[in-house]
């Protein structure tokens, strides 16, 4: 009888289920290796689904404080006051921004300095301005140098004379009493009073200058 070349114990050993790397069955170290795996995606699957720690609706809002339902009167420096129809449109911004009371009053605060500033640039324009209308005057060569001081005596009494009071009141306000064309024209207006004796007419004798002649004696001249 002709010798088997494979025994069958061999045979089992290539041809039971199993054997391949792909179809072996799991040793006890793969075991172990899945079932740390398992545990790891499970604890990952619950700590994606844990909404234990997640806040509910609404709580994102929890320690915020919002608008309130009307605002207080707001606080502005001495001197100031609030527009109320820029208030009126101002604080619907307020409530739409969800800012609170402190809130509101940080944008307030800031509009009042921003406010004061621009006040103390005009103020200081201002000044500027009659500085150098005064310097102007003072430095005129038809009544300003040496003869500024007793120029303005009569400037000022020729205002008095045919000004009136609201005369007065606007040229104070404006600053313009300090204009060197104000001051010249007042000026020529006590010159003219003076020597006129207060005739505000026609020529008092044949060939004399009238009052406005005698102010404006370059008017109607050819250049």
């Amino acid at each position: 009888m002709a010798e088997e070349v494979l025994s069958d114990s061999d045979t089992e050993d290539e041809t039971t289920e199993g054997s391949t790397e792909l179809t072996a069955e799991p040793s006890s170290e793969d075991t172990a290796a899945e079932a740390a795996d398992t545990g790891a995606s499970e604890e990952a699957g619950t700590t994606a689904n844990d909404t234990s720690d997640k806040p509910e609706d609404g709580d994102a809002d929890k320690g915020i404080e919002g608008a309130p339902e009307t605002y207080a009167d707001f606080q502005v420096p001495d001197g100031q006051e609030i527009d109320a129809e820029v208030l009126a449109e101002f604080t619907p911004l307020l409530k739409e921004a969800g800012l609170s009371q402190d809130q509101a009053q940080k944008f307030v605060d800031l509009q009042s300095r921003v406010t004061e500033k621009f006040a103390q640039t005009q103020q200081k324009a201002w000044a500027d301005q009659q500085s150098v209308w005064r310097e102007a005057a003072e430095t005129d060569e038809e009544f300003g140098k040496g003869k500024y001081d007793a120029s303005i005596v009569i400037a000022r009494k020729a205002m008095r004379e045919v000004g009136s009071p609201e005369l007065a009141k606007a040229l104070e306000e404006t600053g313009t009493g300090n204009h060197p064309e104000f001051i010249r024209f007042f000026k020529r207006v006590g010159d003219a009073i003076g020597e006129d004796g207060m005739s505000f007419g026609g020529s008092s004798k044949p060939g004399e200058k009238s009052l406005a002649e005698r102010m404006f004696p370059n008017q109607g001249k050819a250049a």
